[in-house]
């Protein structure tokens, strides 16, 4: 496969979290409690602050919908072992003190579950807890950079000593995407596994020459893509740090840019609509005709009902 951009890293979220009921602490049920109801003590919070107003509600949503859900999703974790950890050493972890923190650092290096490098999600989780109740964020400033830095160092010296090799993430080689391709290509419309298969294919291919992250090739789907004469016509429906900007980007990228892009496309775009034919979709889940075909349901449901007998979809 000719590819026209140069090699690029996929960008893939840390997907360690300190699983504090392996070792040294136990997840306490007061930093349980504290996490669960954290959303109801803040909005409460807000809900002071603004004061009786017919817009105090939206307000409150308003700044409650300002971190997605993958986001909040990842801080409760690190929020509540930072919690578990205070309370087991009989430190106040709200507000807590810079110095709470490095121990908490040192902890981690302890336990050895997390590498320096992934360390700021789980600091980010302490500052944000931290100013949504209207206090400054420990785990930031000079102290904080230092003790992470050692940690690092740490690290490195302990895994050396051990006869250790460290290796990194690194990026998609070219060559074995072109093997994804032309595997994509020989796909044949056998059934639902080619079609999710095929469809895997050509989200690797897709995320790496549009530069992309996993996330913004696997939310592809049929209705995102055009081909018109010498251009393929690309919108990236979901990218991450844009999900509070409702225009979508379109890309543009030339047909003869890389070699087989239109026709691994097509390829996909003919094998699913081969499969699309012949199910009922009354009959498969919402989420089976999202994940496997593409299909927005409740949408290809209305225009089946406009148009009965068709075979449209989303």
């Amino acid at each position: 496969m000719a590819v026209l951009l140069c090699s690029f890293a996929f960008e893939d979220g840390d997907k360690e979290d300190l699983d504090m009921s392996k070792e040294r602490y136990e997840v306490l049920p007061a930093a349980v409690q504290e996490v669960t109801s954290w959303d109801a003590a803040l909005q409460e919070r807000w809900r002071g602050e603004l004061g009786d107003s017919s817009l105090t509600e939206l307000a409150v949503q308003m700044q409650g919908a300002a971190l997605g859900g993958k986001t909040v999703g990842n801080y409760r974790p690190k929020a509540r072992a930072f919690m578990a950890f205070c309370e087991a050493e009989g430190r106040q972890w709200l507000p807590a003190t810079g110095a709470t923190v490095r121990l908490y650092i040192a902890h981690m290096l302890d336990k050895g579950t997390v590498q320096a490098s992934n360390m700021q999600p789980y600091l980010s989780a302490i500052n944000n807890y931290h100013e949504d109740m209207g206090f400054p964020g420990p785990a930031k400033g000079r102290a904080i950079s230092r003790a992470v830095k050692g940690m690092a160092r740490l690290q490195v010296q302990t895994a050396e000593a051990a006869g250790e090799e460290q290796t990194v993430r690194t990026w998609l080689p070219a060559k074995h995407v072109s093997a994804v391709h032309a595997h994509g290509l020989g796909l044949e419309p056998v059934g639902r596994a080619a079609t999710e298969l095929l469809r895997a294919c050509t989200y690797v291919v897709f995320a790496f020459v549009t530069f992309g992250r996993p996330e913004t090739g696997v939310s592809m789907r049929r209705g995102h893509i055009s081909i018109t004469g010498d251009d393929i016509s690309v919108v990236l429906h979901k990218e991450k740090g844009r999900g509070h900007v409702r225009l979508r980007r379109r890309l543009t990228i030339p047909a003869a840019g890389v070699a087989g892009l239109v026709q691994l496309l097509q390829h996909w775009q003919q094998l699913s609509s081969a499969i699309h034919s012949y199910i009922d979709p009354a009959a498969v889940p919402d989420e089976h005709m999202e994940k496997y075909f593409g299909w927005t349901t409740p949408r290809w449901r209305q225009q089946q009902q406009r148009q009965p007998g068709t075979e449209q979809c989303a």
